[in-house]
């Protein structure tokens, strides 16, 4: 049976539906890019250019002031803000035009069982005026992305010192039933970037939460969400999703660290293709260190069997070993 489906590409590759779809299993899907989407109002869009624009037109301005606005993603606006009794600068999200509620809500259930120094924390949530919005440490750093961009590839005992980081961070979140499902480089912030870069995970707007009711059940199976150039394959066709999924988009990231460039371009259409029709992992194709190798990780990481992929956990203690085995002796 063939669906006609409506919705919104955003320009980072996410796809938002007009209305929720149920399925009786994986679909195949394809991609017509059609006209912009609406703007927004104009009041919103004076709003998004203007950063010295008042805050008195969010519901949040009484205890928060408006510093500046940082960004759209799919589901919601972030802006920069100032906490008005104690002087803290914080991040506030809220959902913008197109914005689903029940994803900033499954955003907050997540955060809210987080506490990790490699994960933002949540500070806040509240509903004013039927309008919900989320408190959220700020992260004053850059996206793994753009510090690709800007160093290129990284040696490997960096790339594995990072990565260590982020893969502890991941396991402790697998270990509170999360599954992030949209990691990409976007959605990584390192702080110190320059000297000795502290990641922090942002964004858990698709998070599925330990999959216990309805909501993460539709969202987990028969719907296509998520970044494409960073989704696994069980995520492009639609099965349920585990832990490994995580591991996946990570051990991506990990390989774009050491090659300097997205394992995966073009179009959404383009990219989807690519990920449904390649049937080996990634493999970084430099010279590394002697002993146990980065490369062989990532790998393992990027197997297209989401049974032959390691947990987190495992991640964590191959990258330590890595370390250990190359750390200059003591004199």
């Amino acid at each position: 049976m063939r669906q006609v489906v409506q919705g919104v590409l955003t320009p980072d590759g996410r796809v938002q539906l007009d209305e929720p779809i149920h399925l009786t299993g994986p679909r195949r899907a394809v991609i017509e890019i059609l006209e912009e989407a609406p703007a927004q109002d104009s009041t919103k869009s004076t709003l998004e250019t203007s950063p010295q624009s008042p805050s008195s037109g969010f519901p949040w301005s009484q205890h928060y002031r408006q510093m500046r606005f940082l960004g759209r993603g799919g589901m919601g606006e972030t802006y920069q803000a100032e906490d008005v009794s104690t002087g803290a600068i914080v991040c506030i999200k809220q959902l913008s035009g197109i914005g689903d509620r029940r994803s900033l809500l499954q955003e907050c259930r997540a955060l809210a069982r987080l506490s990790h120094p490699y994960v933002a924390r949540l500070l806040n949530f509240d509903v004013l005026v039927d309008r919900p919005y989320l408190v959220m440490e700020y992260v004053d750093g850059v996206d793994v992305g753009s510090f690709i961009n800007r160093k290129g590839p990284l040696p490997e005992l960096e790339a594995v010192k990072l990565a260590s980081r982020l893969f502890q961070a991941l396991a402790y979140v697998h270990s509170q039933e999360i599954i992030h499902r949209d990691l990409k480089p976007n959605n990584l912030i390192l702080v110190n970037a320059e000297e000795d870069p502290i990641p922090k995970i942002v964004d858990f707007g698709l998070a599925i939460v330990a999959n216990r009711d309805q909501w993460d059940q539709d969202t987990g199976v028969g719907h296509i969400v998520g970044t494409p150039a960073y989704m696994a394959p069980e995520q492009v066709e639609g099965s349920k999703l585990g832990p490994a999924c995580d591991v996946y988009a990570l051990g991506q990231v990990i390989w774009e660290l050491r090659m300097g460039q997205p394992a995966f371009s073009g179009s959404p259409l383009q990219v989807l293709s690519q990920k449904i029709s390649r049937h080996d992992s990634l493999r970084i194709d430099t010279v590394e260190l002697p002993g146990p190798r980065l490369s062989q990780v990532v790998a393992d990481c990027t197997h297209v069997d989401p049974k032959n992929r390691p947990g987190a956990n495992d991640v964590v203690s191959r990258l330590w070993e890595i370390l250990r085995r190359n750390e200059p002796p003591i004199s």
